[in-house]
């Protein structure tokens, strides 16, 4: 006869042991995304010390934003990729905290700071293991630190951008009025700040659909068509002025696949090609897992998880297609900053993702695996870009007058032959 307190006794240190194992690992995936939050806002800080003056693009938004009235911005801000709100924003800011370079500098490291607050927040919502993923492949991203911080549009509308695959992704698994409500506001606001967000919250709209409309839940995918129609109306205003805007004829360049390709990957991995291997590895690795866990959930007809997933691996997919048709009708020779709408959203779903497959374990390890390896090369990768100048035109400058003040002082001497 079997003795039931002697067969608890003898499981204990096994059931003791998984649980220890378990705590080290939730301790190793802290560590590592506090880790790597640390070290963003450290290359946040060296960028905004060492970035210099503004570049011409940077000072093309000053100078719009500073214009003597308010009608001068509305009439010329289809010059820049971002419509009327974001030039308002600049011009609001400047004349708070002034518009010396160190200030504005200042406005994109809060624009970075913004970022990593949206990432941590959505990490919260398939089981808050923190944005690993999204942190090593878009927060310590080369392409990011560099123009996602810079007096752009492209960063603050990648922290809208962000909040609402979120917040769209809480929407998912549950559909109330308020969730509706504040995806809509978070898309508006993205699209309100930079044109480039247009594909991707379409990307993301139609992902809702998809999943809302397999679901047999008509009411939901109705109300996902005027959420994204209301978002649409809100950039009505400004279609006109961008679509009559002849002057762009200047600008066109025959997009072709290859030249698209060629600045995508020098925004996944400049300057170090690692960097692009690792973005490429970690995202078909997550999604191939997210496919067969999809899969696995759908045959045991597990609803909450398998529709979140599924919206996820569309929103990947569907918006690198999004893109590429946007940046094809727009037919302009793309710089490697064009791309941070496209890589937020991708590595915001892929840590999304990787977040609801932690309930494998072998895919959590791989996870931490994964930030553990980025940790390790990352920094090197960054430290020269953290520090590169966008611009020596403050160099020539010094030097010019330097110069200047040399000869007006020889001319100056007695018996100077350059004296008048």
């Amino acid at each position: 006869m079997t003795n039931p307190t002697a067969d608890r006794s003898s499981n204990a240190p096994s059931t003791n042991f998984r649980e220890r194992k378990i705590d080290i690992l939730s301790l190793a995936e802290l560590f590592s995304a506090v880790l790597l939050s640390v070290l963003m806002l450290f290359f946040l800080g060296v960028r905004a010390i060492h970035a210099g003056p503004l570049w011409r693009d940077e000072a093309a938004t000053l100078q719009l934003a500073q214009m003597p009235a308010l009608s001068d911005v509305a009439k010329n801000f289809p010059h820049e990729a971002f419509p009327l709100p974001f030039p308002l924003l600049i011009r609001t800011f400047a004349a708070l905290f002034g518009a010396s370079d160190a200030s504005l500098r200042g406005f994109g490291l809060i624009v970075g700071v913004a970022i990593l607050a949206a990432a941590w927040l959505n990490s919260r919502a398939p089981g808050g293991r923190g944005p690993l993923l999204f942190l090593a492949l878009f927060g310590l991203n080369a392409t990011f630190i560099t123009w996602g911080t810079s007096l752009r549009g492209y960063g603050l509308g990648c922290v809208f951008l962000l909040l609402t695959l979120g917040l769209s992704a809480r929407a998912i698994r549950q559909p109330t009025t308020a969730n509706a409500f504040l995806t809509t506001i978070a898309a508006i606001a993205s699209t309100q700040i930079m044109v480039n967000a247009i594909p991707v919250i379409a990307a993301i709209a139609v992902s809702a659909f998809v999943v809302f409309f397999v679901q047999r839940r008509f009411r939901q995918a109705i109300l996902v068509c005027i959420c994204a129609a209301i978002c649409g109306l809100s950039f009505l205003p400004y279609a006109n002025a961008y679509l009559n805007a002849d002057w762009n004829v200047v600008l066109k360049y025959p997009a072709t696949f290859f030249s698209l390709w060629e600045k995508f990957q020098l925004a996944l991995g400049e300057p170090s090609m690692l960097a692009g291997l690792f973005w490429c590895a970690a995202v078909l690795l997550i999604i191939i897992g997210a496919i067969c866990r999809w899969w696995t959930l759908r045959r045991e007809k597990a609803g909450g998880e398998a529709d979140l997933l599924l919206f996820l691996i569309t929103v990947s997919l569907l918006s690198i297609f999004a893109y590429y048709a946007f940046l094809k009708i727009l037919s302009y020779a793309t710089r490697p900053w064009y791309y941070l709408p496209l890589l937020c959203v991708i590595a915001g779903a892929i840590d999304l993702i990787s977040g609801l497959l932690t309930r494998v374990q072998v895919i959590r390890i791989a996870r931490v695996v994964l930030a553990l390896a980025a940790l390790s090369f990352l920094p090197f990768t960054l430290w020269k870009r953290a520090h590169e100048r966008l611009t020596n035109i403050d160099v020539v400058t010094r030097g010019i007058s330097r110069r200047r003040s040399i000869v007006t002082t020889t001319a100056q001497l007695p018996g100077s032959r350059f004296r008048r």
